[in-house]
């Protein structure tokens, strides 16, 4: 869906790509109801390095369970993809080439 590569299920900070590419789609699946954090993406190549200045798109907080978020970026990423999931989210699936 996006993208010709896929990183799929990501419940952890996770590097996506460490090298540049261009991020397609993120779709996010809450999986309880209650407080979530927003899951960002960001221009970087390791989890430690995502901060405010690189962050590149996010989903924001959601508050029910069982809907299904995504956001279509089409972006390029001239360092790398990083992606730092929300809290009890799960990033149901990251699209990058």
């Amino acid at each position: 869906p996006g993208g010709a590569s896929i990183v799929m299920n990501i419940t952890t900070p996770t590097v996506v790509k460490a090298s540049p590419g261009r991020v397609a789609i993120v779709r996010c699946f809450p999986i309880a109801s209650g407080v979530f954090g927003g899951t960002t993406v960001h221009n970087c190549t390791t989890t430690g390095a995502a901060t405010a200045a690189n962050k590149i798109g996010e989903l924001r907080t959601v508050t029910n369970s069982g809907q299904d978020h995504s956001i279509n970026l089409q972006t390029p990423c001239d360092v790398g993809i990083v992606v730092l999931p929300g809290n009890a989210n799960t990033i149901t699936y990251v699209t990058y080439t």
